[in-house]
């Protein structure tokens, strides 16, 4: 900052071939019904182009029969309305197998009740954002599914295990708590305070 003279450094991830996430979902990509719709979720867009990546050479070498099930689509912010839209509508009307979204992009105002499957590689700190994600698939019309499964990857031995997760828990436990208290939900409704 040339008025403070205060210098600060900022780092830019790249990330690389072969995410540990994007080879667990790949090496567990079998495991699902070739007739399972699913929708990944991940808060990077990196980790959703990385995935792309691998989907698309899968799908190259798959036999004629076989390459539905590496078909996808992608919901990030680097689309348009119109992309968007109609990767919704081929996934929607079974025309893609997967469709590929960020959270920040694909979390809110969109509808994928033909998903069978949700999968998060990763999941936002926000209960919120969270809860949003989830809600694309719960919805009217997702009940043409018996159930949708919510998978999560979760690396072992990091800050994503032992602290995402638990942050998660705590704030549904804080919230269910809120619901219960009508004194304290009264108090958050009016001023967004639950501590007084």
């Amino acid at each position: 900052d040339p008025e403070t003279l205060i210098t600060e450094e900022k780092q830019k991830v790249k990330l690389h071939k072969r995410s540990n996430k994007i080879s667990s979902f790949l090496d567990d990509l079998g495991d699902f019904e070739d007739k399972d719709q699913i929708v990944v979720f991940g808060v990077s867009k990196q980790l959703m182009y990385l995935l792309a990546d691998e989907l698309t050479e899968l799908g190259k070498k798959a036999s004629r029969d076989k390459q539905r099930l590496y078909s996808f689509g992608m919901i990030t912010g680097d689309q348009s309305t119109a992309q968007k839209n109609k990767t919704i509508e081929n996934f929607q009307s079974g025309n893609i197998r997967l469709v590929l979204v960020t959270t920040a992009a694909g979390g809110t105002g969109i509808t994928l009740t033909n998903a069978s499957s949700m999968v998060f590689l990763q999941r936002p700190w926000s209960m919120v954002e969270n809860q949003q994600a989830e809600a694309r698939a719960y919805r009217i019309g997702s009940e043409i599914h018996d159930v949708v499964k919510i998978i999560d990857y979760v690396s072992k031995d990091t800050i994503e295990e032992t602290d995402l997760v638990q942050a998660r828990i705590n704030k549904e436990i804080s919230l269910q708590n809120i619901l219960r208290d009508k004194e304290l939900m009264k108090n958050w409704l009016n001023n967004g305070d639950v501590l007084q």
